[in-house]
């Protein structure tokens, strides 16, 4: 649902429709009714209830070949990717925290903080070990930003990864802008 949500704030009807199309190109919709005959007891007469049982089932890259009529060169690039998955699963990160030591530096922070600060310290940690320094590197996105540990060349000047093409991330101020923009508290990039 809240995929949904967020393409219909940016998209015209016309990409809803054919995201929606490409969803259900991708998955598989099947229901069953499972019926329960309930007895009589001493103060209810016996009963019928159904219950229907809906079930959305992805369909396999390789079933998505066969729908899609993939060409030779299309099946070579999605195979490239599949062995590639769990670095692409990396470079498209939630924002979820699983770190054990990340999670246990929130265990210990002050029963008293305030909500601001504990919100500050929760999304500051949701980044570690997901976004690359990145000299000069600065996101107004809230959320995950697409561009995070994709190439790019390091313009800003000043630094000896300057000229060089490193994954896009944060740089020290970069970072807490972000961090302050996604809790909703003023920042003003530095």
């Amino acid at each position: 649902m809240l995929f949904y949500g967020c393409v219909q704030k940016n998209s015209t009807p016309d990409r809803v429709a054919r995201l929606k199309a490409v969803f259900w190109d991708m998955c598989t919709l099947s229901s069953s009714v499972e019926t329960i005959e309930h007895e009589a007891t001493d103060d209810t007469e016996a009963w019928t209830e159904k219950k229907l049982h809906i079930t959305i089932t992805p369909k396999s890259a390789d079933d998505m070949r066969t729908a899609y009529a993939f060409s030779a060169d299309q099946n070579s690039t999605l195979t490239e990717l599949l062995d590639e998955l769990d670095v692409i699963g990396g470079l498209l990160a939630n924002l979820g925290i699983s770190d054990e030591k990340v999670i246990e530096v929130l265990q210990r922070l002050p029963d008293d903080l305030s909500p601001e600060r504990r919100a500050v310290v929760e999304t500051a940690c949701k980044l570690v070990g997901k976004v690359n320094y990145f000299w000069g590197g600065k996101s107004s996105a809230i959320g995950w930003d697409p561009r995070w540990g994709t190439l790019m060349k390091v313009t800003s000047p000043g630094n000896v990864t300057s000229g060089t093409y490193r994954p896009f991330g944060l740089d020290c101020s970069g970072f807490l802008d972000w961090v302050l923009k996604n809790v909703g508290l003023p920042s003003d990039g530095h």
